[in-house]
């Protein structure tokens, strides 16, 4: 379900990653990511969502999005499904290009 690109092996720990429905029977998902470097990273992260079939489930969150972790710091990560269908997700997690 989370996949972490192999450049941010000793950079990036993600922890405390929960699901939940909230009161409106959306999925929510949460994820700790934990900058493990000395200097603030840049990442990039997607969620991709499906539904019980594995349908994906149209989403802006389907984007690619811009994050930045401090040095040494957490970052709470929280995504909301587009829909009540969409009940299993992806999450994706690169570290943005330096232009």
């Amino acid at each position: 379900r989370v996949t972490v690109g192999p450049e941010l092996r000793r950079a990036l720990f993600v922890s405390r990653f929960l699901t939940q429905q909230n009161d409106a029977g959306f999925t929510q998902i949460q994820a700790t990511l934990q900058n493990l470097r000395r200097r603030t990273l840049r990442l990039q992260v997607r969620v991709d969502w499906f539904d019980a079939k594995g349908v994906v489930q149209e989403s802006l969150t389907s984007n690619w999005r811009n994050v930045s972790v401090t040095r040494q710091t957490e970052y709470a990560l929280k995504v909301t499904a587009p829909n009540p269908q969409a009940t299993d997700f992806r999450l994706y997690i690169h570290e943005a290009k330096r232009n």
